[in-house]
């Protein structure tokens, strides 16, 4: 944290941050989940530990779910300035392409750590991804599963730090704004059908608008719903994230809703970071012809500090060599409503 502080100080000197974004990062402090012996292949790839962009307490003090979302993307060249691509034009995201066409093992781990450190209670999704991935449970073995073959004493501490820190009452949330985003999906008719993988393992929560709940609600059995509307007719999603906290006793929860999602709860001032991993050039066969503006995550020069992803800070970064070289940062955002 001190050489975090120092670096606030520089953004400020420089007209950066203001002097109360300076204020509540330093209120919201870091925190780190170390590994220490019980778990010495975690240790040795993370020695300052995993880190949450807020403090216990002041998660505590929080009237909403602390937010915080992962993505892995790769630069397209290695001439300074570069863009970073977090999806390609395939149309499952060509993820394994942005890393030269295998899975890579620094962002599995990374990803897998996240989804228990800040998902163990909750994991809050858009329908639209749902059902794109209408047959995932979302949980940590997603990604952790491409440790098992190669890297088994790794997956074997991930699972067991896994158990340790596993929710008794795991809850899926799923985020729908309105009637016409549950038609379009056609969810009542793929629910009815058995077809959507998490109601069968996880409680469920829905967060929608008045119409959407008065839509959906009387066909689903066993399913929470939480609906707050504002007076034009749209979702409140703010005050339904605080009855979710307050309902459920919510204190973390992982957005795995896209980034459509993330950057609207970005806006808000919901979403306090983004951990992302850095893959290295993986050359232009496992790029797109065509880079498109949704394609893109970030470019150079575009944070506040200068790191690539606009309106954030790097509170933590890790370079880690296991089959190629990856860099780990976590990025910040203010969170200056709360």
């Amino acid at each position: 944290m001190t050489s975090f502080k120092a670096k606030l100080g520089r953004l400020v000197s420089l007209g950066k941050i203001t002097e109360n974004e300076y204020r509540n990062f330093l209120l919201r402090g870091i925190q780190y989940q170390k590994f220490g012996s019980k778990y010495p292949c975690l240790q040795e790839v993370f020695p300052d530990g995993i880190p949450v962009g807020a403090s216990e307490s002041f998660i505590d003090e929080l009237e909403f779910p602390y937010q915080e979302t992962s993505y892995v993307c790769a630069s397209t060249g290695i001439t300074y300035p570069r863009t970073y691509l977090y999806k390609t034009d395939k149309t499952d995201g060509g993820v394994t392409d942005l890393a030269g066409g295998k899975r890579p093992i620094g962002d599995n781990l990374f990803a897998s750590l996240s989804r228990i450190i800040v998902g163990a209670h909750a994991i809050l999704v858009s329908a639209d991804n749902l059902m794109a991935n209408s047959n995932q449970i979302w949980d940590w073995n997603f990604f952790a599963d491409n440790l098992k073959t190669n890297y088994n004493e790794l997956y074997a501490e991930t699972a067991d730090f896994a158990q340790q820190n596993s929710s008794s009452d795991p809850i899926q949330v799923i985020l729908a704004r309105k009637k016409s985003t549950f038609e379009r999906l056609d969810f009542l008719d793929a629910y009815k059908k058995d077809k959507i993988a998490i109601f069968n393992s996880k409680k469920v929560v829905i967060l929608t608008n008045l119409e959407g709940y008065e839509h959906i609600s009387k066909g689903m059995d066993g399913v929470e719903f939480i609906s707050k509307t504002k007076p034009n007719g749209d979702i409140d999603i703010k005050e339904c994230l605080k009855q979710l906290r307050k309902e459920f006793d919510i204190k973390k929860i992982l957005n795995d809703g896209g980034r459509k999602m993330s950057c609207g709860m970005k806006c808000l001032g919901l979403l306090g970071g983004e951990r992302i991993s850095y893959e290295p050039y993986p050359g232009d066969n496992f790029l797109p012809n065509q880079v498109t503006n949704e394609m893109i995550l970030g470019k150079d020069e575009s944070g506040i500090d200068g790191s690539p992803i606009p309106n954030s800070i790097v509170a933590f970064s890790q370079k880690i060599n296991i089959e190629q070289e990856e860099q780990l940062n976590l990025h910040l955002y203010p969170m200056q409503n709360f």
